[in-house]
């Protein structure tokens, strides 16, 4: 053999060895990962949904040059709680189609830094509370202001508390309430919307408190800005009590923003019945997109006694996000199975849930029929008998995420 023939034997070996290299690392890498999905996907779960799924991946793929695609979860404590499939969901669309924004920072995160894992404050944004605050004002009765874009918030009255963020972004919108109103702390006590300072940056704003008879609502506070780290600061409490939502965020860059509205332990009437500022919410956050994911079943409760349609709370609140939002696209998913087995009144809400989604042709996604429920146990994907453990909420997210990306 001659010594050029050596020569590309070798090389064709060593060409061999390094094609099978990459060979075995690409079907390492697309390799099955241990996935609960039936089928090994979520396509299969998803019905009704070509139209919106063609429109969302046309519409991230042509967002301009400040364009951006806004979503809108509105869910219980499977989307807002510990290691929840929408922080998976989020970070996949904007590692995709750009990071358009924070979309909803809670005012409560500023009592303890950001959001633990759900956001990094070295990364991302930084918030921290001085002086004295209450959360939610929820144990001085059931009339307190049902306010914000879950309920969720912090209160003061102390004219030397403080709220700061530090984060990137180029619009930010402080949301508080403003009015009037009367709460039960024992007697019926009359309480009213105190004024404040604000300032993103340099561009100091002043509110003034409200009148004795000024009916309660939302108030936002906009500012914008070149994009960038700003520092926005809330202080100077004055005449009454401060009640804080948090603030929306976004860039001015293109990209994605998720709002999530989700809040642990509501249901479908919280949202109907809690809410009279609500709809102003929902205009500022502008949603192309809305999943609707809440998992407790009903029984008509907001009905007459005779009441039997099980998805009547579904049916109002849709009816309030379509007419707050009528160009939104609206998604629902339908939740997976508990760890021990459904009960047989749940299982029968969810056919019921499922019907009405059929015959009203809405999108939606059955995680019912699409997780394997013994498979997300044996994973560990569960932290209890429903909630999702690390493992569960990113296995859901990226599945959830594949539908929409590229």
């Amino acid at each position: 053999m001659r010594l050029d023939d050596y020569i590309r034997r070798g090389v064709l070996f060593r060409s061999a060895l390094c094609l099978a290299a990459v060979v075995c690392a690409v079907q390492a890498a697309d390799g099955p990962a241990p996935s609960a999905w039936n089928d090994g996907c979520s396509l299969q779960s998803l019905h009704n949904a070509d139209s919106l799924i063609q429109s969302f991946k046309s519409k991230a793929k042509n967002l301009g040059k400040d364009g951006k695609l806004r979503i809108l979860i509105i869910g219980d404590s499977l989307s807002d709680g510990g290691y929840h499939w929408s922080h998976y969901f989020r970070k996949n669309l904007q590692d995709a189609y750009g990071m358009g924004g924070f979309g909803t920072i809670v005012a409560g995160w500023g009592k303890g830094g950001a959001a633990g894992w759900l956001w990094d404050d070295k990364k991302d944004f930084a918030c921290e509370a001085a002086g004295v605050w209450r959360d939610s004002f929820g144990g001085q009765g059931d009339a307190w202001p049902y306010l914000g874009w879950n309920g969720r918030f912090v209160c003061t009255d102390s004219p030397a508390a403080e709220w700061k963020l530090e984060a990137p972004g180029s619009r930010f919108t402080v949301v508080y309430s403003m009015g009037a109103f009367k709460r039960f702390t024992g007697t019926w006590q009359e309480t009213r919307c105190a004024g404040f300072a604000a300032a993103l940056d340099a561009d100091a704003r002043k509110i003034e408190p409200a009148a004795a008879d000024q009916t309660l609502d939302m108030g936002l506070l906009k500012f914008e800005a070149p994009d960038g780290k700003h520092t926005l600061k809330i202080n100077a409490i004055h005449d009454g009590t401060f009640f804080f939502h948090g603030v929306l965020a976004e860039n001015s860059a293109p990209g994605v923003v998720l709002y999530n509205i989700s809040h642990g332990g509501w249901w479908a009437h919280d949202f109907i019945l809690r809410q009279p500022g609500w709809e102003k919410i929902l205009t500022e956050m502008n949603p192309d997109y809305t999943i609707i994911f809440l998992s407790k079943p009903e029984s008509g409760g907001t009905g007459s006694p005779t009441q039997t349609n099980r998805n009547l709370e579904f049916e109002l609140l849709t009816q309030r996000v379509k007419a707050a939002l009528p160009q939104t696209q609206l998604l629902f998913f339908q939740n997976w199975s508990p760890r021990d087995g459904i009960s047989r009144p749940d299982l029968q809400t969810c056919k019921d849930r499922i019907a009405w989604f059929e015959a009203n042709h809405y999108p939606y996604l059955d995680l019912y029929a699409g997780l394997n429920s013994a498979k997300m146990k044996e994973l560990g994907w569960y932290a209890d008998n429903i909630h999702l453990a690390q493992p569960g909420g990113k296995g859901i997210g990226d599945g959830i995420s594949r539908l929409f990306l590229p």
